[in-house]
This record gives structure tokens, C-alpha cells and sequence, in this order.
């Protein structure tokens, strides 16, 4: 994923490029907006215990299925990005979340395969390419995602030190979709329940308070809102750029293909 500001500390682990076939081994419907699927494979030996937060690509052909042919100038495979959820390397499981539309309403190459899936399915995988972690020792965090995001935030709320201090604003589409997420005391979970479509955490964003501390911000969501709220927060008295991530998942509209073609024409811009 091509992010504007990679200052963070990065996990250190070599990236497994290799691609790999994994088999579903369940799938449970966690809400009305999110699947999860368990995949499992002896090749995922190679990945290291502390994997989850980092990111996968699923392989799909042409046609939107899993059997790949021998790639070509004209059959290379369309990928999607996911986060890895959990990892259990004793038992080689890897969980993914999807974000999914039962109705039919959004179309696409993961969504609808994540939807008809079924234990025994197969799907070829590549990475995991390296996640970013927030810094120890900030004196305050703030987390900023929407439900593509989910994951990410889930495990980094989960990594912190008991006495962090902080506040995450996560935007889900439903009460339904609120999910109880392991965190420190002093870390504050603000869930937004909005359409997509709407721009809550840039108004989370603009309600939050000037402040002496130096915070640790990292933010990840729709193409539009990550622009809005990297304008206003870079422009903060107390903002650090060492402490700062941002990036953008999806935007509106567009394909995962044109959305990584804009996100690099927004990075040059700002170079």
C-alpha cells in the first residue's frame, strides 16, 4: 500500500512474497457489515507469530475466481489488500476481516467472494508486506479508521502499553458492527455510526481539543476523508511528522487499481 507520511516504526520482519494457496476453514458472519474468514496452510509456517496487522493480497483471475493460470502479460492476477486480523502460528490460522454487503449494494472481486465462501475453498495469497506500529512512549495516541481500518486499529490497541493514553474514533456503518476490542484504561474507543459515504471523523477531528501534549496520530480510511483530516492536523500547533501516519484504504467509486494510481499522484503532489 503507497501511504503520504511512513515515519512510524516499522515491524521488523522480511516480508514473505512468495504467493501461497490457502484453504478456508471457516467463516462466520461477526455483523452485518463484517465476515470473518479463518485460512490455514503449512506454508504459512513462515510467517512470523507477531504477523497480525500486516498486510495480505488476494489473487483473483480475470473472471473473479480463485484458479489462477499460469500469469502472462494478459492474465496477471488482480489483487486485494486485507489486513490480517490474528494469527495463530501453533495451529497455522490466519484470520482475515472483510467488509461485505449483503444486499448487493457494492460490488466487488473480495466482497463477493468473501460472501460465497465456504470451508474448503481456496485462494493463492501474497505477503505479508510489513505493517506499520505506533511508537512507544507517546505522550497521547489518536486513531482515526473506518471499518477497512478496523483490524489494523484492533491490533494496535491491543499492542500498547497498559498506560498509554488516548482516543480512537472508528466509523461503522451500524450498532451492529461496534465490536468489544482489548484495549489499555486510558485509551478512549469513539465509535461513529455513519453511512460510508459520510465525513464523521473529519468532524471528530475538528471537535477535538487543542492540546500541549504531542500526540502519536495514525489514520487510515476513504481516499476524501483521509485528505480533509491530514489538512487539519498537519496544521496543529503540537503536530510532529515523526509521530504521524496516514493512508487511505478505498475511496468511492473507484476500483482498488485506480484508487492505488490516485493515492501515488496524491503522495508525488506532496512530495
Amino acid at each position: 500500500m503507497v501511504t503520504y507520511y511512513l515515519k512510524l516504526k516499522r515491524i521488523n520482519m522480511k516480508p514473505r512474497k512468495s504467493p501461497k494457496l490457502v484453504t478456508v476453514v471457516s467463516t462466520e458472519a461477526l455483523s452485518k457489515n463484517i465476515q470473518r474468514i479463518v485460512f490455514s496452510a503449512d506454508e504459512l509456517h513462515s510467517f512470523d507469530e507477531n504477523c497480525a496487522g500486516q498486510y495480505i493480497k488476494l489473487l483473483f483471475n480475470q473472471k473473479g475466481g480463485t484458479e489462477l493460470p499460469k500469469v502472462s502479460l494478459w492474465s496477471k492476477p488482480s489483487m486485494r489488500t486485507y489486513t490480517i486480523r490474528s494469527f495463530d502460528r501453533a495451529n497455522l490460522l490466519m484470520s482475515v476481516d472483510f467488509v461485505v454487503h449483503r444486499d448487493g449494494s457494492v460490488r466487488g472481486l473480495a466482497c463477493d467472494w468473501a460472501l460465497r465462501a465456504k470451508a474448503g475453498d481456496t485462494i493463492t495469497i501474497a505477503g505479508p508486506g510489513n505493517g506499520q506500529v505506533l511508537p512507544t512512549g507517546a505522550q497521547n495516541y489518536l486513531l482515526f479508521g473506518d471499518m477497512t481500518s478496523l483490524p489494523a486499529i484492533a491490533v494496535m490497541l491491543e499492542r500498547l502499553s497498559a498506560n498509554a493514553v488516548g482516543q480512537a474514533f472508528i466509523q461503522v456503518e451500524s450498532e451492529s458492527d461496534i465490536q468489544k476490542l482489548a484495549k489499555p484504561l486510558a485509551v478512549e474507543i469513539h465509535w461513529l455510526i455513519a453511512n460510508p459515504s459520510s465525513s464523521v471523523l473529519l468532524e471528530a477531528v475538528e471537535s477535538i481539543p487543542t492540546s500541549d501534549q504531542i500526540p502519536a496520530i495514525w489514520c487510515a480510511c476513504d481516499f476524501n476523508q483521509m485528505r480533509a483530516i491530514r489538512s487539519i492536523v498537519t496544521k496543529w500547533s503540537n503536530f510532529n511528522r515523526e509521530l504521524t501516519y496516514f493512508s487511505s484504504y478505498w475511496k468511492p467509486g473507484v476500483t482498488e487499481d485506480g484508487h492505488k494510481a490516485l493515492k501515488q499522484q496524491d503522495q508525488q503532489q506532496r512530495a
